[in-house]
């Protein structure tokens, strides 16, 4: 998650709250892994049906009273912001859970190896249809969303590029500050 973080894939927000999850599963290892079920019961991963029908009705009604477009407005920016920090978090926490090996906890023991994978797996699974409901009650801000995670990541990887360009040399000091602050106003 820290490098994920580092890439720009992760906010501060959704980095808290997968450190904090982990930290949770670490204290009852009796239990069977159900990281992503424990952050299912957090109210961000309820996909925004409710949400989209209220917008929905207001944009309908819209038309009628032009008062309404300030609140209509305002509702689909928390739809997608919700929707933003879901795939954010979703995301990070399938590509985890998918580099994990579970044959280097089991002791070479291929019952538990095989029990370990199963538990990864039912979360990956489950991380991923939460992904899908988001995107079913609203596709247009999942294109957006996924579009704005790699926007993010594109940058973190430009200014990486012209921080290691300004190391060695090829771009001078008030080249290298100009282009940082055009990726910061991006």
């Amino acid at each position: 998650y820290q490098h994920s973080f580092a890439s720009g894939k992760l906010s501060e927000s959704g980095l808290r709250l997968l450190i904090e999850n982990v930290d949770e599963q670490s204290d009852d290892t009796s239990r069977a892994l159900d990281g992503w079920e424990r952050l299912r019961s957090a109210d961000f991963t309820r996909p925004p049906k409710a949400l989209t029908s209220i917008l929905d009705m207001v944009q309908n009604a819209t038309s009628k009273l032009p008062i309404l477009t300030s609140l209509r407005s305002a509702l689909a920016g928390f739809v997608f912001r919700k929707t933003a920090f879901l795939f954010e978090v979703a995301y990070n926490f399938v590509r985890a859970h998918e580099s994990v090996e579970a044959t280097a906890f089991s002791g070479g023991d291929i019952a538990v190896c095989r029990s370990l994978n199963q538990e990864l797996q039912i979360q990956i699974d489950l991380a991923q249809n939460a992904i899908a409901a988001f995107v079913q009650a609203s596709p247009e801000a999942g294109n957006s969303v996924a579009t704005q995670m790699v926007a993010r990541y594109m940058l973190v990887r430009m200014q990486e590029h012209f921080e290691h360009v300004h190391h060695t040399g090829a771009l001078s000091e008030k080249e290298a500050e100009h282009a940082e602050a055009e990726i910061n106003t991006a």
